[in-house]
């Protein structure tokens, strides 16, 4: 997992073989196949972040003095947001109102999602110090969009690194 945006390419990769990890639409699909770029994860789900892990792995075996892995949403920051009940348990109710749009199905009023992503920043940042125990690897998400303003509840653990991405 690299560059701007951790799972650019997990659509072309999955989308076949595990839609799964796709965030579920308010169509009730999990289909990006007209922005798959912007494909958004079905963050709560535990095979996620074990294929997430597969893929920090890989990396590692090819740069292994890499020491910051991407976890950050893809693109398209106010549209496709998961509605599966687990993802929604994350957001914290609180949080500012957001308009989350979907591609082929209605919008829905959802919450900033700072939470949510930080609570799967820290998902992923633990089962790192778990697989490779000692070493000093985090975790990059993105402060970006519907991402901001900061998280009410959910704490960044200490290898959780949040970039702030300046948008309007």
């Amino acid at each position: 997992p690299a560059g701007g945006h951790g799972f650019g390419d997990w659509y072309g990769r999955f989308h076949k073989t595990h839609p799964e990890y796709f965030a579920l639409q308010s169509d009730g699909t999990r289909d990006y196949k007209d922005n798959p770029g912007n494909a958004k994860i079905c963050e709560s789900n535990p095979a996620v972040w074990e294929q997430w892990l597969n893929d920090v792995a890989e990396v590692i075996a090819r740069h292994p003095h890499r020491t910051v892995f991407n976890a950050a949403a893809n693109d398209g920051y106010g549209s496709g947001h998961c509605l599966c009940k687990n993802c929604r348990a994350w957001d914290t109710p609180g949080a500012e109102r957001r308009i989350w749009m979907y591609p082929r199905g209605t919008p829905v009023e959802g919450v900033a999602l700072a939470d949510r992503q930080v609570t799967f920043a820290n998902m992923l940042g633990r089962k790192l110090k778990e697989r490779y125990p000692g070493k000093d690897y985090k975790v990059l998400i993105h402060a970006y969009g519907y991402s901001r303003p900061a998280p009410i509840a959910a704490v960044p653990d200490d290898n959780v690194l949040i970039s702030n991405v300046a948008n309007v």
